[in-house]
């Protein structure tokens, strides 16, 4: 899935997701998932990361939410 995707199913399912954001990154994963792995350090999950962040991102963002906007 490209950022645009992502963010989309995040916005929709925001309920079920945890976002995680660094300086280097942005993730995220299901909350379902992140207890699981809280109550068993084996068990592995899936999660997340966003291609491109910071303003790159903030871009991605504002234009599925549909607002123009441009890198500049």
């Amino acid at each position: 899935m490209n950022d645009k995707e992502l963010f989309m199913e995040l916005l929709e399912n925001k309920e079920k997701y945890k976002v995680d954001i660094d300086n280097d990154y942005v993730s995220f994963a299901l909350k379902e998932d992140l207890q699981k792995a809280e109550e068993d350090y084996d068990y592995e999950y899936e999660d997340y990361r966003f291609k491109n962040y910071g303003y790159e991102l903030l871009n991605e963002v504002f234009q599925a939410l549909g607002i123009d906007s441009d890198l500049v």
